[in-house]
C-alpha cells in the first residue's frame, strides 16, 4: 500500500487505487474502472467559436483556445445532441473529440475538486 498526493507516480505504479474525500473512501478499483467514472472534457474544433459558444449552455463551456471550444460534463449521447444542433444551426464543425485525462484530472473529477 502506497499513499500519495503525487498522482502521476501513483499511476505509473499502482494496479488498485482508493481515492478519499471529506474523510470517506469514494472510489477503489483500477485506473480502466476509474477513468470509466469519469466523463473527460470534450473539444469541438470550429469555423466560428464565438457563434458556436453562444449556442452551447454556459455552465458547459470550460473555455476557448483559438478555434476549439472545451466543454465539460458532456456524455456520449450529449454529445451526439449537440453535433446535430450545431450542425443544424449551420456551424462547421472541423472535429470533435475526448481530452486525454490524467489521473490528477480525474480525481479532482471525482472528488469535485476537493480532496482528503
Amino acid at each position: 500500500m502506497v499513499s500519495s498526493h503525487l498522482l502521476g507516480e501513483i499511476d505509473r505504479t499502482a494496479t488498485v487505487l482508493g481515492i478519499l474525500s471529506g474523510g470517506r473512501l469514494v472510489f477503489q478499483g483500477t485506473r480502466e474502472q476509474l477513468f470509466a467514472a469519469s466523463t473527460p472534457d470534450l473539444l469541438i474544433d470550429t469555423a466560428d467559436p464565438q457563434r458556436t459558444a453562444s449556442l452551447i449552455r454556459p455552465e458547459l463551456l470550460r473555455g476557448t483556445h483559438s478555434r476549439t471550444l472545451r466543454l465539460t460534463g458532456i456524455d456520449e449521447p450529449a454529445t451526439a445532441r449537440l453535433v446535430s444542433e450545431l450542425a443544424g444551426a449551420g456551424i462547421d464543425i472541423y472535429g470533435v473529440r475526448r481530452d486525454e485525462q490524467t489521473l490528477e484530472d480525474v480525481f479532482m473529477d471525482v472528488t469535485a475538486g476537493g480532496g482528503l
